[in-house]
Order: structure tokens, then sequence, then C-alpha cells
């Protein structure tokens, strides 16, 4: 390891002599496994003399020797924000040293981050005043060079000393190791619990508790407090304490004033020791209340029918491009237009429709769709055009049906495959009624501008899971919570159209936690407990035990066949140029009835002049 050492020099009024050894400090941090040191002293001299000291005899060391006052701005920088244990030994025969141990005290350092050994003769009011918990790694030594382990249980209990050993020069230091006592005895530990769905008999405290564990009690609602709730209760029956719950009518917000409403108000007012359920991490959260680390996630979905592709009329168009076809129509046209040309000076007269140009665009269709000749050509020109544009048509032909039939073979693709290709498609989208969508606030702090912006330009409402589920079934794209809708989609949805369906998550998944008061001692104790549970799997299970998983497709595939849709361009080609073909049919009737009328007539007229000359 590198040596890394900072010497901070200071001239103070009075010098008080250290009397505990540098071997005893070494030897005692040695015994914690710790090497990266901050040693507060109370002189210039001791200072030196530690300094000369640890360069000689542990240059492995990582250390910091501070023999100045008024920085306690760069000590807390040397203490903080590493990754690694630090050791900190604080002289307190010193006021200087005092101060600095009442500040790391009020600013929560005595956790599992740090190893502290302290020097002084007596428990004295310093100690007394300090914010302790089980977690904390604090010791004390004194001139006869006896090592007191400094304990309490929680922040208003009396302190514990456990008397650990005692340093002899020129020997290996044995501290006597000290059960770890996670206990709060017996205490009450007050939360506070946000309501997001009013199923509760919360009128009456015990039928309100056996509810929020029931799991069969309203199956699949406010699952996220649910599961807090079981995961307080292993926390504390592991740290001996019991919960007494209270609601609140919201998370919080912040106010006016700068202070939070709903169930973070009650936890900065210090009404309550700590919020339950899931709470999302938010800046003006954490610098009036502490975040425990992150209890779960959870994340919203969007939950639609996608598009399809194949087994529709556009699949006829998908094989080749929009390129393509337009160049095969041009191709088409400017070959009717050549082969129209050329059999217009056809010398040969066996051609009855030589001149007529919708029988060559029939002849060029025909010829492309490999449907062979409607007119026969006889000169060189007119049958190399053919030919040629036959070969083309082949080659076209063969990679069409190639590509048809990779497609067959092959999974179906799916137009829509991320929040940008939903935002883009025409597929309308809607939010659940939840306080997040409802409150503009809150929606505009988490969902993406591009989503609410396509949302407000089709809705002007939220909806309810019910009416959620049956916009999903007309096209829309419907946002929830995921364990909502899987269990909505389970219960109402058949098993055909569950395998329909697609999930796009628009966001991030959202890291949830619960609030403690402000330098608390449950925040270190808390994490423990979590961290613990995640650990050992019991977290996973409650999360497995609560929370619906993704609905499963089970539909057994069968034959495929062609639907009616698939053919619907087929039949509307057929009807098309059916109903054309009756109308001129109609048309050329007429106009041939017409000409016989005016034949008729002509005729008659012819008659009856012939007559009358034939009478004169």
């Amino acid at each position: 390891m590198e040596l890394l050492f900072v010497v901070l020099f200071a001239n103070i009024a009075t010098v008080y002599p250290l009397d505990v050894s540098h071997s005893l400090i070494s030897d005692f941090f040695e015994v914690k496994n710790t090497y990266a040191l901050n040693l507060l002293l109370c002189s210039k001299k001791e200072a030196v003399q530690t300094v000369e000291y640890f360069l000689v005899n542990h240059r492995e060391k990582l250390f910091t020797v501070n023999g100045q006052y008024g920085i306690e701005k760069d000590i807390l920088t040397s203490i903080t924000g590493h990754h690694y244990k630090v050791g900190i030994f604080l002289d307190l025969n010193c006021k200087e040293n005092q101060k600095i141990f009442n500040l790391v005290s009020r600013l929560g350092f005595f956790n599992t981050s740090h190893t502290f050994l302290i020097y002084s003769d007596h428990v004295s009011d310093t100690l007394h005043r300090a914010v302790l918990d089980s977690t904390a790694d604090l010791t004390m030594v004194n001139s006869e060079n006896t090592f007191y382990h400094i304990q309490r249980s929680r922040g208003d209990y009396d302190i514990n000393t456990v008397r650990l050993g005692t340093w002899k020069p020129n020997t290996v230091l044995k501290l006597k190791r000290v059960p770890t006592v996670r206990s709060l005895d017996g205490t009450t530990i007050t939360s506070t619990m946000f309501i997001t769905q009013d199923i509760y008999h919360t009128n009456d405290y015990e039928r309100f508790l056996s509810e929020l564990q029931n799991h069969t009690y309203i199956e699949g609602e406010d699952l996220p407090n649910r599961f807090g709730y079981e995961l307080n209760l292993h926390i504390a029956k592991w740290y001996n304490y019991s919960i007494f719950l209270i609601t609140a009518d919201r998370w919080g917000l912040k106010l006016p004033n700068g202070s939070l409403s709903g169930a973070l108000g009650q936890v900065e007012r210090k009404e309550v020791n700590t919020t339950m359920g899931a709470a999302r991490y938010m800046i003006e959260r954490l610098n009036v209340v502490d975040p425990v680390i992150t209890t779960h996630e959870f994340w919203f979905m969007f939950i639609f029918i996608q598009p399809r592709i194949l087994g529709t009329y556009k699949s006829l168009f998908l094989p080749l491009s929009l390129g393509v076809w337009i160049s095969l129509v041009l191709l088409i046209i400017v070959a009717s237009i050549t082969l129209f040309i050329m059999l217009k000076y056809e010398k040969s007269k066996d051609l009855k429709h030589k001149e007529n140009i919708s029988a060559c665009f029939l002849q060029l269709i025909g010829i492309f769709s490999q449907q062979g000749l409607t007119i026969e050509v006889f000169n060189l020109s007119s049958r190399l055009l053919c030919l040629f544009l036959l070969l083309m048509g082949t080659i076209v032909v063969i990679l069409y049906n190639g590509e048809t039939t990779n497609a067959l073979l092959s999974t179906a693709p799916t137009p829509i495959k991320n929040i940008d290709d939903l935002v883009k498609s025409d597929i309308k989208m809607a939010l659940v009624d939840a306080f997040y969508f409802t409150n503009i606030q809150v929606r505009n702090s988490f969902v993406p501008k591009k989503i609410y912006e396509k949302i407000d330009k089709h809705m002007t409402k939220t909806y309810s899971l019910q009416e959620g589920l049956e916009m999903i079934k007309q096209n829309v794209a419907f946002c929830t919570e995921y364990f909502w809708i899987y269990v909505a989609i389970d219960k109402y949805f058949d098993e055909e159209l569950k395998c329909k369906l697609s999930y796009i998550l628009p966001m991030p998944s959202l890291l949830v936690t619960q609030y403690v008061v402000k330098h608390s001692h449950l925040r270190e104790l808390y994490n423990e407990a979590i961290i613990w549970m995640k650990e050992n799997g019991l977290s996973h299970y409650g999360q497995v035990r609560w929370f619906p998983q993704k609905p499963k497709c089970t539909l057994k595939q069968g034959f495929i066949f062609v639907r009616l849709e698939s053919v619907t361009i087929a039949i509307a080609i057929y009807f098309i140029g059916l109903i054309l073909s009756i109308i001129i049919f109609l048309g050329e009737l007429r106009i041939k009835r017409n000409r016989a009328r005016v034949r008729n007539i002509v005729h008659r007229d012819k008659l009856r002049n012939g007559k009358i000359q034939w009478m004169i």
C-alpha cells in the first residue's frame, strides 16, 4: 500500500502529554484489522512523535496525524467518503478533541464504517451525550492501558461498558470478544404508512394488522405496503422491539415553508420514528429525513397488443421494400408503353389488339406474374422485350416467395420493441388513475416528457384498472404498476389474448426505501438488517410471496392456417374489379342500345325516304 500521511501542526496554549503508547494504538488497530488511520492528538509535539513512530515502524499503514484545531471540516473530509473501514484515535484530554467528538457523534459517524479508539481515564459526560447504538465500534483506553468496549442499545439508554483487556509492552494484545447484542429491549417503534388503497378496516387496529398480513384478503392489492410491513416484522423480531403503526394521507410533498407533508412530515417532526412501505428517493426528502438502503424496486409498464404484421393483408407487401414496389410499377408502365409502340408498327395484320394500350398492360402484368401471354407477338423486338421481362419477373417472384417462406418459418417480428417505437406508433397511450399519475407535479417528475406529451394529446384523464383492461383489448397501451396488471391479466384475459400482449418499460425501475428521523440510530440498524435479509434470501422470499409473476402464455399452437384477414386484399381487389366490370358492362349495354336506336331511326328514315321516292 502506498504511504500517504499529512501532518497538520498548530501552536496551542496548553500542551497535554500523550500518556498512551504509540505501540498500544498500533496494536489495537492491528487486532481490529483496520489499516487506514486518523489520529487526532492534542499537541504539536505529540503529532511529530507519532509521525516519526509510524514512519519508522509502520510504513505499510495509511495514516493521517492531526495536531491542529479549528479544522473540523478537513478532519471530517479525511474520515468520510471511503469504501474501506477507517480507524480513528481521539485523545479526549483536550477540549478541542472533545468538540470534534461531539461533532462526529451528531453526524452519526459511530457506525460500522468506523472503528473508534478514545483515550480517557473515565466515562465522561462527553461519552454519555454521544449518539451511540448497537452498531457502534467504540473502545476507550485509560492511562492504565486498559480497554473498555462502550455501547448502548439505543439513544436514550445508559452506556454499557465491558472490560476487554490490558495492553502490556512487548506482548501480543488480546482483547475479549464482546458478543454483539442486537436488542432494543422490547421498546416500541412508531411507524407511519401511506395507505394507497382504501381496503383496510383502519378503525379496528388489530383487524387492520391482521389484514395487512393476510395473503388471501383482497389478493393483489396494496402489495408494497404489505411487503414492507412483513420486512419490518422481521427486523422487529431480530432487534427485539414492537411496532406501533399509524397511517398518513400521503407520502409527503415539499411545502412552501420547506417542510414536508404527509408521512415524511411526521418523520421530520419526530412524531414517528420511521416510515413503512415503498417511498422514492427524492432530493427534497434527503435534506430533512434519512433513507435506509433500498428495500426493493418496482416498475411501471405499458401493456398492449402488438400490431400484427404477418397474417394480415400487409404481409403481401412486406417481402419487398417500398422502393422495389415503386420500381416494378414504373418498369411495367414503361414496358407497356414500349410494347404498345412496337405492336403499333408491327407489319403483321394478324394481331387483333396491337394498338390497345390496356391489352399491352395486361400482357406485361401476365408476364411479370408468371401467368403467360395474353397477346401473341411475332416480331423479334417484342419477343425480346417479353423474354427479358419474364426473366426479371422470375427472379423477383423467387425472391418474394423465398422471403415469405422465411417469414413463415421464423418467429413473428415485433414492430414495437421499446418505448421510443411505442411513442412513434399510432397506438394511443393511457395511464392508471393512481396518485403518481393523477398529480401532475409528481407525474412529470419521473415520467419522460415525450410520453406524457403524447398521452395529453389523446387522453384527458386517467383510468381505472378495469377500464384499462378494456382499453388494452381495443389496442390502447395502458400503463400501471406491474403487480396490479399481472394479477388482472391472469384473472380476466384468456390464454390466446395473453400470448398477444407485449410489455414495455417506459422508464428505469424505481428504487424505493423507507425513511427514519434525521441522524437516528435506527438507520444503521435497519441497514444491517435489510442487508442480512437480502443475503439470506428472506427479502427475496417475501417478494415472491407477495408480488405476482409475469403471466405466462400457455396456449399450444395448433395448425397454422390462413385467416380471412390475410386474403382481405385479394377479395377486395376481386370485388373492385367485379363492380367496375359490371358498371362498365352496363355502360356498354346502354351505349350499344343507344347506337342501335340511332341505327334503327336512321334505317326507318331511309326506308321512309325510299318509300316516298318510290311513290313519286
